[in-house]
C-alpha cells in the first residue's frame, strides 16, 4: 500500500490539506478520533485522481481503494498526527492554560497543558474530583 500511495502523494504539488479534511469531517458528523467515515471518504476523494494517474497496476489499486473504503478508521492515523502537530507549538507557553495533550491508556487519563511542556496532569479513577499534579501535589 504504501508504494502506491507514496506516488500518489508525491505527484499532488501542495500534497492534501489534512486541517481542511479535518473541518470539513467534523461537519459531516465525525470527530476524527472514533467516527471517521465521513473524514475517510474525503480523504479517498482527494487521493483517487492521483491514485488513477500514477496507477502501475489495476489489481493493486483496487486493493488500495478497498482498503480505504472498508476501514472507516482509515483517517485516525492522519488526523492523530495532524492535531499533535498542530498544538506541540504551543507547549511552553508561559501561563498558557491550552491543553496540548490528551493520553489515556485504559486505567489513566492524563492532560498536558501548555505551561507545563513535559509535566502532565494526572487523572486517578476511583478518586472522583482527585487531580494529581507533579508540580502541585494532591488537590481536591
Amino acid at each position: 500500500m504504501f508504494p502506491t500511495l507514496d506516488r500518489a502523494l508525491q505527484s499532488l504539488p501542495n500534497g492534501i490539506d489534512i486541517k481542511k479534511s479535518d473541518c470539513s469531517s467534523l461537519h459531516m458528523g465525525d470527530e476524527c478520533h472514533n467516527r471517521n467515515r465521513a473524514a475517510t471518504s474525503l480523504f479517498l476523494r482527494a487521493i483517487g485522481p492521483a491514485l488513477a494517474r500514477t496507477n502501475q497496476d489495476n489489481e493493486v489499486l483496487a486493493k488500495v481503494i478497498e482498503f480505504i473504503d472498508r476501514n472507516d478508521h482509515f483517517f485516525l492515523n492522519l488526523s492523530m498526527p495532524a492535531g499533535k502537530a498542530m498544538l506541540e507549538p504551543a507547549e511552553g507557553i508561559p501561563g498558557s492554560t491550552i491543553v496540548t495533550v490528551m493520553a489515556r491508556n485504559g486505567t489513566d487519563f492524563g492532560i498536558r497543558l501548555a505551561l507545563c511542556r513535559s509535566v502532565g496532569l494526572l487523572h486517578l479513577p476511583g478518586s472522583p474530583g482527585v487531580v494529581f499534579s507533579p508540580v502541585h501535589g494532591e488537590r481536591r
